[in-house]
Order: C-alpha cells, then structure tokens, then sequence
C-alpha cells in the first residue's frame, strides 16, 4: 500500500528572486507550494508585505488568445466525437517544439488585425441580411410596372400596396365597388393563396380603404421606396446579394484558414499565459516580508535531492527539508507499480485517503478486478473488452488518468478470460459441454494407434480427463452455486476490509480503537463463521467450539469497548454495546455483515444475465438459418447474423456498464466504510499544465 513519502520544504529567498525561483520550480515540477497563510499568527500577518504583481499585460494576452481562438471555432469550428472527447488526450510537445509556437505569433497584434477583419464581416452580413429580407418583400411585386417610389399617399391619389387571402379578391372588389367607383383593385400577382394588388383612391378615401381591408382579412405592404419598378430592384438586390455572398465566403475561407494556419500557435500562447498567470497568483501563497519571502510545500522524499540541486544555482535561498510533524496534513501522491497503478482512478474518483493512513489501491485492485470478472464472465466479451480499451488507448493517444482508466479495463479484461473458462462460456457457447454438463472432447479407443505420435496419446486423453472438470460453474444451470460462491467471495472481501481498516487504525496510532472495533468484529465473525460451518461437518463439534469461543470473546470486546469509551452510568454503556452488536449503533453489527454478504450476490446475477441474453442471442440468431433454397438459406442466415451481433453487441455493453457499476459501488459503500482513511489532498506539483498541450514524457520525470 504505497503513499508517496513526502518531506516538508521550507525555502526562504530574497524579495526580489521569488519570480525566478518560481520558474524554476514550474520547469522541474518539483514542490507542491502550500498556502502559507493557513494558520498564520495573526501578529504575523500584521507584519507581512503582501506582494501584489501587475497582471494586467499577462491578462491582456491571454484574453487576447482566447478572443481569437473563440474566433476560429465560430469560422472553423475543431469538431471532436463523443470518444475523442472522452479517451482523448492533449498532444505531447516537447520544450523547444513549444517556445517556438509560443514565439511564433503576437497575439494582440493578431487581434487587432482579425477585429477588422470581422468588422468588415459583420458589416457585409448585415447588408447582406438586409438585401434578402429586401428580395423576399419585391419577389410577390415583380408584376407591378411602375416604381415602387410612387406607391404611397398623393396629393390627388392615394397608391396602397395590400396582401390578401386569394379567395377573398371578389369580396374585396365589391367591398371597394360600394364607394360609388372612387376605389379601384389592381391585381399584381398571387402566389400560395394569396395575392397581391394596389388600391387606388383618393386621399380622403383612405378611411374607407382600411375598413375594407379589415373585413378580408387583409394588410397594408411597406415596399421600399425605390426610384425603379420591382422588376428592376429585384434583380438588382439579388445582383448585389450574389457578390456579396461570394465575398462572405471568401472571407469565411480565410478565417478557416487563418484557424488551419495559427490555431496551435495561439493554443500554445493560451498555455503559455495561462501558466504565467497561475505563477503570478502563487505569490499569493507566499508570506512577504519587507526584503524576504517565505515558501512552505512539499517534495518527494526520493526528489528531495533534486530539489537541494535545483538551489545549487540560487545561493541566496535558503532551504530546510524536514519530516511530516503530527500536526501537518500533508498531500498524498499515490505511488503504485504498474499492474495496481490503473486502479489509483478510481480511489481519486472518490477522494484521496489520509497521508498517515493506507493506500487502499492495491486492495481496490484486487476487490474490482475479481467482482468485475464474476460479474461479466464470458471469455468471448474478455476478449472483446481488451481488444476495445487496447484500440480506445492507441487511437486517441490517451494519456494520463484517461490511459490509466483504459488500461484498468484491459487488465479486468484478462481476468474475465478467466473466468470465462472456468465458467466455459465463448459469447454464451459452451462447446463440448454434453448432458451432463461437463466438458469432454470424444476420443476414439485407437487414438494416435500406429502413428508417429501415439507416444502423446496417454497425456492427451489425461488432458481431455481434466478439461472433464469445466465448466467449474454452468451460469445458467448452477445458479445456487453461483449465488453461494458470489455470497463467498463477499464475506471474504468483508473481512479482508475488517483487517484493512485494522492496519489503518494501528498506523494512524489509534490502538483502542483498532482493537475494540475492526479486530474484536475480525475475530467474532470469524468464530461466527468457524461455528456455522462446523454445524455442517459431521466431524465438526470442535470446530463449532472454537468458533463460538472466538465469536464469546469478540462479542465481549466489542462490549467492553463501548464501556470503556461511552458516557454516562455504566449499565448505560453495557447497553449501548450489547446494541452495537446488532449493529443500530457502532462500527459494525450482525445485521450489516449479512446485509452486506448478500448484496455481493448482485455479481452472480449480473453473470447469469449476461449469459441468458447471450443464449437468448444464439438461440435467435439459430432460428434463422436453414431455408429451402440456397437463395433463402442465405438471406435467413444474414438475418441471423445482424440478431446475433446486435444482441451480442447490446449485452456486451450493458454487461460491461452493469460490471462496472456495480463492482465499484461494492467497493464504495460495503468496504470503504470498514477501512478507508479518506480525507487527504491531492500532492500537485507547481508546474506548467495547459489545456491544448501537454509536456513530453520525458519532461514529466
């Protein structure tokens, strides 16, 4: 159980060098800078010189930068699918490689450029919005020769531009008729029921005109006032809309260009800037006397050494290594090796454990990969599982705790192979298995007789004799062996967390507790389960003593324990642990040890799922084929693929998910409660992180 050793660092350097030291310190990743203040006296912090940095040109750039990668995203938008986006990983790029794409651009000279160039885009949008709303009023009037700059109110005639439901022309013409042949309706044109006309009139007349178009239903249309007919400006609006869209999308293609040509560039600048900005805001965690600062953080102890000779170019600082003292909280860096590494995901999904405390990784390790295993427990979905997180990983460069949870799968992935074999189940085949449920492979009596290798044949048939013994368990016959061995598997996981949390407690320096708590509950259900089992032995009676005996003795500790740390009169306190036995109050309790034994049996039901649906699959897949044509006999038994795969597919899915679910809330809620030492903080290194790029591997040694 491995929680990186760390030592205190204590550096003290002139006012004036804190900039350079903190380069420094971002190049090497090396120290984890602690906020000083945290429980500063209060006479001290009277007597600090905060520093406050000028931030104002690091600001500028930076908004600068994300102003113009804000603008390549809108004219050439970088589309990622849902697996990029998931298992993706920003690209490697070494020191060198970096400095010159940061160097490469002026980012708010670049901005100032492209904010005319979008000013002349937006201005043309515009103009061009402008000439189509323009083409879809003149398009219905292109029938009316006369220009448009005449309709409207004269001095002796009133023109009125009107739209109204075609079918109501005749009610209209009559309703206008009525004004002893004052009004008139010149038709235009109609298009999709309505129709289009102008209303001559006199002025005085325009009372009675609007009354008229209130009956049909009709509206007054405002056309430009153009010194040409419709015609005319129709066909110059679409002219001037023609060229004016050729030039948006050649100003479009030039973005995109731009986006093609300086995005990475402008990405690293972010980066760069971001970075800078994140060094200015540390001298926030710095305490700042008059002429000196103080920095207090952590590094590895097998780094330390790099540290002292990283200083050996400052002789001016000042540097005190020192070990963990009880009243510090260190971070924690989780340091595993490669086969339980993966694993360290899911304990920082949940938060990190106390630095004083275990690492529960390798146990996390362990638990996942067996209740994942059970719980999916095909041989053809194993292989189907690595070959998938082996792909994801390669294909989007995956990196860090992303290629970390990847490669978590590939191992669960080798350990559902397994399974699948002890269980015999290839996409819920079971080749060779007969009647009577067990595999055998048919050998005829001359086997290998008069042949080169007739020598093999006693150890071939001694081989065939033990494959006899698989499937160990048959999903979908031996369920209650199945469920037994899940129920198994739980109640050894329960007391594995029981002799976890004992450890922890003993390093944590907590003795009372260690063993009035997790070792009294490790020994009374131990004896427990000694003394049941002994029930089921026909030469038992000793063992059932000498598990009731070890269940007496904890039952009494777990007692004795509540006396010696209640409150109040002392019966109270007898009371209070003869409760804690059933498990109302207390570390643990009878009826939450088999609450929990039985919630580990949602592994065998998740296995047996996963098998109905993949023999539901082959049985489908199978009543397809045959036919009474070749012709038939085909099309049937493509049908009966696409079954086959799509259910295969679908069950793989959900049983990876369902696997994966559950597995890890077995972990979550029925052990971390008995043994995890949550509460710690994550050991983060000041250095140089970004969003677009990521350091080379080399550089992260």
């Amino acid at each position: 159980m491995a929680i990186a050793r760390l030592i205190k660092a204590q550096l003290v350097a002139p006012r004036e060098a804190v900039a350079d030291l903190l380069r420094s310190l971002e190049r090497t990743a090396l120290l984890h800078v602690d906020d000083v203040h945290d429980g500063l006296p209060e006479e001290l912090a009277e007597w600090e010189q905060r520093f406050a940095p000028d931030t104002a040109e690091v600001d500028a750039t930076l908004a600068a930068a994300r102003w113009v990668l804000d603008l390549f995203q809108r004219f050439a938008p970088h589309k990622t699918g849902l697996l990029e986006d998931f298992f993706g990983s920003p690209p490697a790029v070494d020191e060198a490689e970096f400095g010159k794409l940061v160097n490469s651009v002026d980012v708010a000279a670049y901005r100032a450029e492209l904010e005319a160039r979008v000013a002349a885009y937006d201005a043309l949008v515009a103009e061009l919005e402008e000439l189509r709303a323009r083409v879809a009023t003149l398009a219905p009037w292109a029938g009316l020769g006369m220009d448009l700059a005449a309709i409207g109110r004269g001095s002796y005639a009133a023109l009125t531009a009107v739209r109204f439901p075609a079918a109501a022309r005749e009610q209209l013409e009559a309703l206008l008729g009525a004004r002893d042949g004052h009004l008139r309706l010149a038709p235009v044109g109609a298009a999709a029921k309505v129709a289009y006309a102008v209303i001559v009139s006199l002025p005085e007349d325009l009372e009675a005109v609007g009354a008229a178009l209130r009956q049909v239903r009709a509206e007054e249309v405002e056309l430009p006032a153009l010194d040409a007919p419709a015609a005319a400006a129709l066909e110059a609006a679409r002219t001037r809309s023609a060229e004016l869209e050729a030039r948006r999308a050649a100003l479009v293609a030039g973005f995109a260009e731009e986006a093609r040509l300086r995005r990475r560039a402008v990405q690293a600048v972010a980066d760069e800037y971001e970075g800078r900005r994140r060094s200015l805001d540390a001298h926030g965690r710095i305490f700042h006397s008059r002429h000196a600062a103080v920095i207090v953080g952590w590094v590895e102890e097998s780094r330390s050494g790099a540290l002292e000779a990283l200083l050996v170019g400052h002789p001016r600082i000042r540097l005190r290594l020192s070990a963990p003292a009880a009243g510090d909280r260190p971070p924690v860096k989780l340091a595993n090796g490669k086969l339980v590494e993966p694993f360290q995901t899911l304990i920082t999904m949940y938060g990190l454990p106390n630095y004083f405390g275990i690492d529960p990784t390798p146990f996390v390790a362990v638990a996942m990969t067996v209740f994942y295993a059970i719980a999916l427990g095909d041989f053809g979905y194993g292989v189907l599982q690595v070959l998938l997180a082996a792909w994801l990983r390669r294909r989007f460069r995956s990196a860090g705790e992303t290629r970390l949870f990847l490669t978590m799968f590939v191992y669960m992935g080798w350990a559902t192979l397994v399974v699948g074999v002890l269980t015999w189940s290839f996409f819920g085949f079971s080749p060779g298995v007969g009647a009577d449920g067990k595999l055998s492979i048919p050998l005829p009596d001359d086997f290998l007789a008069g042949n080169a290798l007739e020598s093999l044949a006693g150890p071939i048939r001694a081989i065939n004799e033990g494959l006899g013994l698989l499937p160990l368990v048959n999903p979908t016959r031996d369920i209650i062996l199945l469920i037994s061995i899940a129920v198994g598997v739980g109640i050894f996981f329960q007391l594995a967390s029981i002799t976890a949390g004992f450890i922890n407690l003993l390093k944590l320096r907590d003795v009372k507790a260690a063993i009035c708590d997790n070792l009294a509950w490790l020994v009374l259900l131990s004896g427990g389960l000694l003394a049941v089992g002994g029930m089921f032995l026909e030469q038992g009676e000793l063992l059932t003593r000498v598990g009731a005996a070890l269940a007496g003795a904890g039952a009494v500790t777990v007692i004795v324990g509540a006396v010696l740390r209640g409150s109040g009169n002392v019966i109270g306190r007898i009371l209070a642990g003869v409760v804690s036995l059933y498990g109302i109050v207390g570390y643990y309790g009878l009826v939450g040890f088999f609450s929990d034994a039985l919630s580990y049996m949602r592994l065998a039901i998740l296995n047996m799922t996963s098998a109905f649906i993949a023999f539901v699959a082959q049985v489908i897949g199978g009543l397809f084929l045959g036919g009474d044509s070749m012709a038939l006999a085909v099309v049937a038994a493509f049908v009966g693929a696409v079954i086959f795969v799509f259910f295969h597919l679908l069950n793989l899915v959900l049983s990876m998910l369902g696997a994966f679910v559950h597995s890890l809330r077995l972990n979550y809620l029925e052990s971390f409660q008995r043994y995890y030492p949550e509460g710690g903080r994550a050991f983060t290194p000041f250095q140089r992180t970004g969003r677009f790029f990521r350091r080379a591997e080399s550089e992260q040694q």
